[in-house]
């Protein structure tokens, strides 16, 4: 199941408030994925309390960030454990019989 960790609300397991952002955002598989609390330039409202998995590449924004400030939306990927996650999903349902 995926919920919308871009969406800024609560409860959440992401919340940033009242605590230090963790340097590891999950852990999936045996992988470590790091947090990215920021996302310069990518939108986010300057009053959010929620912090997220790294990008792939930290100028593009994932499909769930506020790509409309400028990148159009085609040009957006997922984070990086979200990825991961889809394609684990996509690859078993294509290896049965």
């Amino acid at each position: 199941m995926i919920l919308d960790l871009y969406f800024d609300n609560t409860p959440a397991i992401n919340i940033k408030r009242g605590r230090p952002i963790p340097a590891q955002f999950a852990s999936y598989d045996e992988t470590n994925y790091a947090c990215d609390p920021v996302r310069n330039g990518l939108g986010y409202e300057s009053g959010w309390t929620s912090y997220h998995c790294q990008l792939i590449n930290a100028h593009t924004p994932a499909v769930m960030d506020n790509f409309w400030f400028g990148t159009p939306p085609e040009q957006c990927v997922h984070d990086a454990i979200t990825r991961r996650f889809l394609m684990d999903r996509v690859n078993a349902i294509m290896s049965r019989p």
